[in-house]
């Protein structure tokens, strides 16, 4: 009987491009689903700049009625520039007008531009000439709950500040409540 002798073992070449795929398979998984990960944040982060810009320039141009709610405002303004793939149930917006654009870094506002709080946020679209800030958060679906791990919940932030069209010349009104 021919037995292999024990030094030639290791001239064996069976089986080892399975076992290289399986050492290398995990991380380049991990690594793609990172590079897709940042992607999409890239591609949301965009999608919410541009809704807030367009969004904020219907408020500027008044063709935002007063009456609508902060839930009327993202179903008909906001959502349609946001896109079609992305979950409108998890924006907040926060539009109010401002005495100047330095009263945004007091700690009075209670939504300072760093702040991703969803609390505390008023909806008001303003009258013409007045000075107005619109704050976003939004939460976007995490990738991790798509495998069973935990959710972590990275809000993404979208601002726009401007001043509402006063094409009559009215006296621009202080800031105040609606």
């Amino acid at each position: 009987m021919n037995r292999p002798h024990p030094f030639r073992l290791g001239c064996d070449r069976r089986g080892v491009a399975a076992i290289e795929f399986a050492l290398v398979c995990m991380p380049f998984t991990l690594f793609l689903m990172a590079v897709l990960g940042v992607g999409l944040n890239f591609y949301l982060q965009q999608a919410l700049d541009y809704a807030t810009q367009a969004a904020a320039r219907q408020v500027q141009l008044g063709l935002v009625p007063a009456a609508d709610t902060q839930a009327d405002f993202i179903t008909k303004v906001f959502c349609p520039s946001f896109g079609q793939f992305q979950a409108c149930g998890n924006l907040f917006v926060d539009l109010r007008p401002v005495t100047d654009y330095q009263q945004l870094t007091n700690p009075g506002v209670p939504d300072a531009p760093d702040s991703t709080a969803t609390t505390g946020f008023v909806f008001c679209p303003g009258q013409p000439g007045q000075l107005m800030y619109m704050h976003v958060v939004y939460i976007p679906p995490s990738l991790g709950a798509l495998f069973g791990m935990t959710p972590t919940e990275t809000a993404m932030i979208g601002n726009a500040s401007f001043a509402n069209e006063n094409p009559g010349g009215f006296a621009v009104p202080p800031a105040g409540g609606c």
